[in-house]
């Protein structure tokens, strides 16, 4: 049934239909529209960041963000994962396979690897959970809002690596055309999350607005 605003955000997917994820938190982008560092931004007395990795690791048993060289970041719980990009500058897609290979290395046994930025912080753990849930037979499964699917609030499949790799190698940037080559499946916004939820914090304004929401 479709959520709305009345809905409760904890409306939990059963534990024993929970799938073994892992967060992959990209934090290295330029945030030009913001005009500061959004990993740093503060909201209701934390940074962008810290509401991020903590609503996130609600669902997921291991959090790996993925910083720019020297960047800084605030204080993250120890068991987070920092790790920086192996490709600088080269946006989401590169982002992804950096946090990837970090998970492949460590021999992480999830089934899925759920996908953000440190910039939407009112994104829940049911959110992550009811996305995952969807996943399937699907390589990946995204969110769609508006009738644009966001690569970036997607989970996807650990086994993918090496197709993402072979396409990155052959000149590919950009994650939303990557994603519209695979096996993926989207789930309209509406069915996984109240509106206020998936609120991109990209913008001063944007940010005045969501800490009235929490204040509210």
């Amino acid at each position: 049934m479709p959520l709305s605003e009345n809905t409760p955000l904890y409306e939990s997917v059963s534990p024993e239909d929970r799938p073994s994820l892992a967060a992959v938190v990209l934090c290295g982008g330029r945030s030009m529209r913001m005009g500061a560092d959004k990993a740093m931004v503060q909201l209701a007395g934390r940074t962008l960041l810290q509401h991020v990795v903590d609503r996130a690791a609600q669902a997921c048993s291991q959090i790996v963000v993925v910083a720019a060289a020297e960047q800084t970041l605030p204080a993250l719980p120890a068991s987070v994962h920092v790790i920086c990009d192996d490709v600088p500058d080269a946006g989401p897609l590169a982002g992804l396979l950096t946090g990837m290979r970090w998970l492949q290395r460590q021999s992480a046994a999830v089934s899925g690897i759920w996908l953000t930025g440190c910039d939407t912080p009112l994104v829940d753990a049911d959110v992550v959970l009811r996305v995952a849930s969807r996943l399937g037979e699907a390589d990946a499964v995204a969110i769609e809002c508006e009738g644009h699917t966001n690569p970036l609030l997607a989970v996807y499949r650990p086994s993918l690596l090496a197709a993402l790799e072979l396409q990155f190698a052959q000149g590919e940037r950009s994650l939303s055309r990557c994603l519209n080559r695979l096996k993926a499946r989207s789930v309209r916004a509406i069915d996984v999350a109240s509106v206020s939820q998936l609120i991109n914090v990209n913008t001063p304004e944007v940010l005045a607005r969501v800490a009235d929401l929490l204040g509210r």
